[in-house]
């Protein structure tokens, strides 16, 4: 016979993981969503305006290599976030009758898709040494400005989940 105390520790985990299994909410997952379209949005300037360092003798390739692995973890957080926000728009439902959530959240997945073909591409010009640096810094760049186009579509799935009572109007002028 398992302790008591593996019983209780065994139940809560449960708890926990039936917790997790369930969908986060809207407002929740918005909020995530706010945050990771400013992150991509600073880290895509940030990729595109880095410089090798003159000190350690650092090469353009070497530096764009350490920026497409940025650049892919930074779409594997959104990959992992279109799981839980199909998961909350099947689940919880929206304020409204119409669920905008539901067509948008296929432009995000685009735009993911988009994004992973534009690094894969990037990192097949980079091991590539018959490409001319020009082609490479191209190749890397688009690969970044698609970090900025994921965050743009991030906005845009932050507002649908919100719905109407989520955005912020001006005060109406008396007439």
């Amino acid at each position: 016979m398992p302790p008591a105390g593996e019983g209780a520790a065994r139940a809560a985990g449960q708890s926990r993981q039936q917790a997790g299994d369930m969908a986060r909410s809207r407002e929740d997952l918005a909020a995530e969503l706010d945050n990771l379209a400013g992150a991509l949005t600073a880290k895509s300037r940030e990729l595109k305006r880095a410089k090798p360092d003159v000190g350690r003798k650092q090469a353009m390739a070497s530096l764009w290599q350490a920026g497409l692995v940025v650049m892919r973890e930074y779409a594997d957080r959104v990959d992992r976030i279109l799981d839980d926000a199909q998961k909350t728009i099947d689940e919880e439902p929206a304020a409204s009758d119409e669920d905008t959530a539901k067509d948008a959240l296929p432009h995000l997945e685009e735009a993911f898709d988009d994004a992973v073909e534009a690094i894969n591409a990037a990192t097949d010009c980079l091991e590539r040494p018959d490409q001319p640096s020009s082609a490479r810094g191209r190749c890397y760049r688009e690969a970044a400005d698609g970090l900025a186009e994921l965050a743009k579509h991030c906005d845009s799935l932050v507002v649908h989940l919100r719905g109407t009572e989520g955005i912020d109007l001006p005060p109406s002028v008396p007439g």
